[in-house]
């Protein structure tokens, strides 16, 4: 999923720190449908299972990055 969002951006609408900007209802719900976790869970301070989610989203956008990278040379 390269939903092109960093860890910190996630985690700053998570804690309500950022508004989202360029985010699309769409994307959110697909980063949730994906985790398994409501919208609501998503923006709950102290839940637990995004932090494990955040790690594995940002080593999927690395992996993308670099699959992207490798194909530009191509």
């Amino acid at each position: 999923m390269g939903s092109g969002l960093s860890e910190g951006y996630i985690n700053a609408l998570r804690n309500h720190t950022k508004k989202p900007e360029g985010i699309t209802i769409d994307s959110l719900l697909g980063i949730c449908d994906y985790f398994g976790i409501t919208p609501a869970e998503f923006f709950t301070p102290g839940f637990e299972k995004p932090i494990c989610a955040l790690e594995t989203l940002d080593s999927i956008e690395s992996t993308i990055r670099k699959y992207k990278k490798g194909r530009k040379k191509d």
